[in-house]
């Protein structure tokens, strides 16, 4: 999707996946009842297990060990991908092995022979192609097990600043951005890019108490808005939020699940036709805001 993007657009692409560390759930309720049985809800492997057992559905600490290790592993991989000639433009038709069979395959493949020809023509001027073969890749989560991210935060020797190492960017959900609540305090006090989600029921003036304690600074890049409206809610809401924040702080609009349905009692499956649709109702309306805010915005998809 990066390649597309870049060359689609002629911008860089930051590429940043969420990875390595999403163990945790965010759950509106404690518990969870099936036929009368009632026991512990699952909050994810960093916490319990999902069988619903009580041996499985017990708090686990030890668990947060293991979610280090498997994280450590999964960086390690990406690693290996990213530096190591796998990423390589040249090799744009490798990386295609995946999905041979899906409908989207045809177009990938005609982007890649425009991107074949692209870098023949630059290999035949004498371009250097070392900066091709490999590629910055960055770790992302939501910061929701406390415990976890504050046992991994560090203090920069040469800075003195904290930096949560269990990612690069980490955000607040949409359960936990209250502004008198521990996530938010913590967040603020770290040196990390950090994103907050954002419902439809989220105000401008919500929007801007939360710049003024996450971003006091207004330094660019520090703060991500990600929006979770869905496709049916951001052309309606989006353009409201940021005209009611009336403030020209930078900003970046996200998509990351932006809508889902469900398969089953506990199954959900995003659409991807209506996933492009809420990328395309997200620029257009930062677009819109943006020309009068002057401040820049951007659309991205996870």
């Amino acid at each position: 999707m990066a390649v597309v993007l870049t060359y689609g657009a002629a911008m860089p692409v930051i590429k940043m996946g969420r990875m390595a560390g999403q163990f945790a759930k965010p759950r509106s309720s404690n518990d969870e009842t099936r036929e009368g049985v009632t026991l512990p809800a699952y909050r994810g492997d960093i916490v319990n297990g999902y069988d619903f057992t009580p041996e499985s559905r017990a708090h686990d600490a030890s668990r947060m060990l293991k979610a280090y290790h498997t994280s450590a592993s999964t960086l390690n991989l990406i690693r290996a991908f990213t530096q190591g000639g796998f990423a390589d433009l040249r090799l744009v038709h490798q990386w295609n092995k995946g999905f041979t069979e899906n409908p989207a395959h045809a177009r990938y493949e005609s982007l890649a022979r425009d991107i074949d020809r692209a870098i023949k023509f630059m290999a035949s001027c004498g371009a250097d192609f070392e900066a091709l073969k490999r590629v910055e890749f960055y770790a992302s989560h939501e910061a929701l097990l406390l415990d976890y991210e504050r046992a991994l935060t560090r203090i920069d020797s040469r800075t003195g600043f904290p930096y949560d190492t269990s990612a690069h960017f980490l955000w607040i959900g949409e359960r936990t951005r209250e502004l008198d609540h521990a996530h938010v305090d913590f967040l603020s006090r770290v040196r990390n890019p950090i994103g907050v989600k954002l419902g439809p029921g989220t105000s401008g003036d919500d929007a801007l108490r939360l710049i003024d304690k996450l971003d006091p600074d207004r330094e660019p890049g520090r703060l991500t808005f990600i929006t979770r409206m869905g496709a049916g809610n951001i052309r309606e809401k989006l353009p409201r939020l940021w005209s009611g924040s009336r403030h020209p702080a930078p900003r970046s609009c996200g998509s990351p699940t932006p809508c889902t349905a469900t398969r089953s009692p506990r199954r959900t499956a995003t659409r991807p036709g209506t996933s492009t649709t809420s990328l395309t109702r997200c620029a257009a309306s930062s677009r819109s805001t943006t020309r009068s805010a002057r401040s820049p915005a951007a659309c991205t998809s996870k």
